[in-house]
């Protein structure tokens, strides 16, 4: 299969294959994400000629050394991984790569989902996408023109509902989108169950699972890994292309509040990445100064940090009720 090349399979507790594999990746300008399961290199030798990676039902990390490009290796390359998933009973795929690899993926039964200057996102069932806007959909509150604001609420805070109660008082419609990715430390569950609580007495406010296509690994590799390099503007373009041209469409939204951002560097890229792109979409960004106690932003990681060290009573003054009583639940 491989000619002269051997292959070479690297799991997630094997350090120095991972290593060895982000140090290639390196050289053709790329970046390893830290969260694949599941690596396979092709070697000459005993050097990395090209290699692909997968975390779940996401092919990422994808690169062929320029010196062998000619010889079909990223098509047996991907092949090789979309076996392997088949094999763990993961069928539903999607790749994200840089653009000029989308004929060769094409070739593998994918489609390309979204694109940008840079990269692509391609998925080998057609209809997942369509599927996931269909459902998104069925949320749509008559026609107004609406707000949305994009939240992980790890957990809901006051400084949260700050911005929720803003975009309420501002908006005919405000729909939160709660990111679905479960890396947080409050599981995805709790945190939908705590926004729906907190925020049951506004009328206009309705809670939305984010989904595979806001803020998640499939849209934005990096996010969960808090490390700017140079495909986060990558990223952040995919991720607000598919927000502002397909998602934004389905339920007529036309504000996007945002949380201004002192602390976490790639989120303040982002909110800045957002001024710029929405507004293609029209669809205008509106930024809130953050909610203050004693003089520093109200932040989930300032609570999360606070329940790390047992002072659950000082959470008490910096979250709504329902995420105090999750907390002292938990104490229990």
């Amino acid at each position: 299969m491989f000619d002269n090349f051997s292959k070479k399979y690297i799991y997630s507790q094997n350090t120095r294959g991972r290593k060895t594999t982000s140090d290639f990746l390196k050289t053709l300008g790329l970046s390893f994400d830290e969260n694949v399961n599941i690596t396979i290199n092709i070697l000459d030798g005993k050097r990395i000629i090209a290699t692909a990676s997968a975390e779940k039902n996401l092919i990422k990390c994808i690169g062929v050394d320029e010196n062998y490009r000619s010889k079909g290796l990223m098509n047996t390359l991907i092949s090789e991984i979309i076996s392997h998933q088949y094999d763990n009973n993961i069928y539903d795929l999607s790749i994200i790569t840089k653009i000029e690899n989308e004929k060769v993926i094409q070739s593998l039964g994918f489609e390309t989902i979204c694109e940008t200057e840079n990269i692509i996102l391609m998925e080998n069932n057609k209809n997942k996408f369509k599927k996931y806007l269909e459902n998104i959909s069925k949320n749509k509150v008559a026609n107004e023109q609406s707000s949305a604001i994009v939240m992980n609420l790890n957990p809901i805070t006051k400084g949260h509902m700050y911005l929720i109660e803003k975009a309420s008082k501002e908006s005919e419609q405000v729909y939160i989108f709660i990111v679905s990715e479960d890396k947080s430390k409050v599981p995805f569950e709790t945190r939908v169950k705590l926004a729906k609580e907190s925020t049951k007495f506004l009328k206009n406010v309705k809670i939305i699972e984010g989904g595979d296509y806001i803020i998640s690994s499939k849209t934005f590799p990096t996010y969960f890994s808090k490390n700017v390099d140079e495909w986060i503007n990558n990223y952040c373009n995919l991720d607000l292309k598919l927000f502002g041209k397909y998602i934004a469409k389905e339920l007529n939204i036309r504000k996007r509040y945002v949380g201004k951002e002192p602390y976490c560097e790639l989120t303040s890229f982002y909110n800045k990445k957002m001024k710029e792109i929405l507004p293609l979409y029209n669809i205008q960004v509106t930024e809130i100064e953050r909610l203050e106690k004693n003089q520093k932003a109200i932040s989930a990681s300032l609570v999360r940090k606070l329940a790390e060290e047992g002072n659950i009573s000082q959470i008490k003054e910096l979250v709504p009720e329902a995420t105090y009583k999750y907390y002292i639940s938990k104490e229990d």
